[in-house]
């Protein structure tokens, strides 16, 4: 009960070409941006617009912008820094990758999910049960490069599935992680701890 997402108003704006992946998050070693740099490499392949977002700073800045040119890739990918509202550059990406193979709940999954963005995970903690493969984003086949391209690929040229999660995201956040929602699993909680007055 612990994560409390806002849905907001409208969802991610429709892009003509779909082609931004976007991960948020501090930069270490367990978030496994590095797959995901060369998830990016692979997808080009296919997609020649793709491009990755990096939203956040850490210890590995240096290790995954090295990570990015060896991969040839380097150009293609913006490291955007530590954001004071990183859900507002959410609304660039066409699709948020989520790379760790160790993970709880990731609220960064649920902002995205709540502005409408297909979400490409593996199949990590709590991931398989809120991204629902093919409606609200893709699970990845396993953890590797080759597995999250794949996923990406998929997630960026399916206009079915960016339709369905532009409208299941949203639900799905405000049915189960909204305030609300939120508010009325503590109140059970509590009902079930303490005692009722006699």
């Amino acid at each position: 009960v612990a994560n409390i997402v806002d849905v907001p108003a409208s969802p991610a704006p429709v892009r003509p070409q779909p082609g931004v992946i976007g991960v948020v998050g501090r930069l270490v070693d367990i978030k496994r941006f590095d797959v995901v740099i060369d998830a990016l490499a692979a997808v080009r392949h296919s997609l020649p617009h793709a491009r990755l977002v990096v939203v956040g700073d850490g210890p590995e800045r240096d290790a995954l912008e090295a990570r990015a040119h060896a991969a040839g890739v380097a150009e293609h990918v913006e490291f955007a820094g530590a954001l004071d509202d990183a859900t507002t550059r959410m609304l660039d990406f066409d699709c948020l990758a989520v790379a760790s193979t160790y993970e709880g709940l990731p609220n960064v999954a649920l902002e995205a999910m709540a502005r409408g963005i297909p979400v490409v995970a593996v199949r990590a903690g709590d991931l398989p049960r809120i991204v629902q493969d093919g409606i609200t984003g893709v699970l990845a086949a396993d953890a590797s490069a080759a597995a999250l391209a794949d996923a990406i690929a998929r997630a960026l040229t399916s206009p079915a599935l960016q339709a369905s999660a532009r409208l299941e995201g949203p639900r799905f956040v405000r049915d189960e992680y909204s305030p609300g929602r939120v508010r009325e699993q503590l109140l059970a909680v509590y009902a079930q701890l303490v005692p009722a007055p006699k």
